[in-house]
């Protein structure tokens, strides 16, 4: 069946071979420094410094970086308690999206402490993982408001949800589970307890302070970062059932993402490093940002690609949902724009040759069909 899909799209998109062309920015890799308190920029490509986010703002503890529906860049403040934006082109602070007021009664965050991780909904609502009250907290995606909590304290036995929260190729919600040693799984629309998806803490795995779960498309399985034992973990993306350990051994492994190259590319929190292992074999290829030349980055966490390559509705992820959205921007790029405002139109520049055109669609259709 899906081989069958895969030749009808095939089949509808070969006719854009020569369709309009739009030109590449430069791609960016965004690593959050923990410790140095700030984002810092690197070139997507090789590696080399580029600076750090604007000044303003108390971002201590730097953790997750997302896009939001209105083209921001949002950023987790751990030690500070609160979520910035910042513009994501010229990377200018803007302002606090999620800040306590002392002056005003009650807390404006509903209780946050320990923003790790942060994701908006397909409907646009903005849940941030609160790793010191154990549970996920929901905010209106406009205004900052708080919702309630989307993943109630402790529930499943939740007991620190860190940074590589997010929603799984079935559309429910997936949580590191940092002192539990598990992925849980949680009603995608509801926040309610499904079970546990992970559970391998004894060998061979020995799964130990998880900091994400990484879905692959394409590849029908999930990697997971075992920070405490210095591994990555594969396992099937339906079943959760462990597969054997991905690659070699890598330095307190705390982030993990899918580069412009199709290669993994890993956070080494102690060794401030950025490390690159081929994608399907997860062979080491050096380090992309060696702790020699990182522009002053301490203790890493999560990094993420601008754009991500083949999110083309920019949601944050790559699924069956981009391939309108790519076949728009084949046929009509100033359409595609005016309904996709904020998103980047590189995403879709697969075969990274500086322009999105028909070229793009084997390895288009090779990342949303065969996921």
């Amino acid at each position: 069946m899906r081989n069958r899909s895969g030749r009808r799209v095939a089949a509808m998109v070969g006719m854009f071979l020569a369709a309009a062309t739009v030109a590449r920015a430069n791609g960016v890799l965004l690593v959050s420094g923990y410790n140095s308190d700030n984002v810092h920029r690197f070139n997507a490509d090789t590696g080399a410094v580029i600076g750090t986010m604007g000044a303003g703002g108390n971002l201590n503890g730097a953790q997750a970086v997302t896009v939001g529906p209105d083209g921001r860049l949002y950023v987790c403040s751990e030690e500070a308690d609160r979520v910035l934006r910042y513009d994501r082109t010229t990377f200018a602070y803007i302002d606090e999206f999620i800040v306590n007021i002392p002056a005003t009664p009650g807390d404006e965050t509903g209780g946050l402490d320990g923003p790790t991780g942060i994701l908006f909904t397909p409907s646009g609502t903005l849940l941030v993982a609160s790793f010191n009250t154990d549970s996920v907290k929901k905010y209106d995606g406009t205004t900052g408001v708080y919702l309630g909590d989307f993943v109630t304290a402790g529930s499943g036995g939740l007991d620190g949800p860190d940074w590589g929260i997010t929603f799984g190729p079935d559309g429910n919600f997936y949580v590191p589970n940092y002192f539990g040693n598990q992925i849980l799984r949680y009603n995608g629309m509801t926040g309610v307890f499904m079970g546990i998806f992970i559970n391998t803490a004894a060998a061979p795995a020995n799964l130990t302070h998880p900091r994400q779960i990484l879905f692959r498309p394409g590849c029908g399985d999930a990697l997971v970062n075992s920070e405490a034992t210095n591994r990555i973990l594969r396992y099937n993306a339906t079943t959760g059932a462990f597969i054997g350990q991905f690659g070699g051994s890598v330095i307190t492994p705390t982030g993990m993402a899918i580069g412009p190259d199709d290669n993994l590319y890993i956070t080494n929190l102690n060794a401030s490093a950025v490390v690159r292992w081929n994608g399907a074999t997860g062979a080491g290829m050096g380090s992309l940002v060696p702790n020699t030349m990182n522009g002053g980055l301490l203790n890493p966490v999560a990094l993420r690609f601008l754009p991500i390559p083949a999110d083309a509705n920019c949601d944050n992820g790559v699924g069956n949902g981009d391939l309108e959205a790519f076949i728009e921007q084949l046929l009509d790029p100033v359409g595609y724009m005016a309904v996709h405002p904020n998103c980047d139109p590189a995403a879709c520049d697969l075969n990274s040759d500086g322009s999105v055109d028909g070229l793009d669609i084997p390895r288009f259709l090779d990342l949303i069909i065969c996921g």
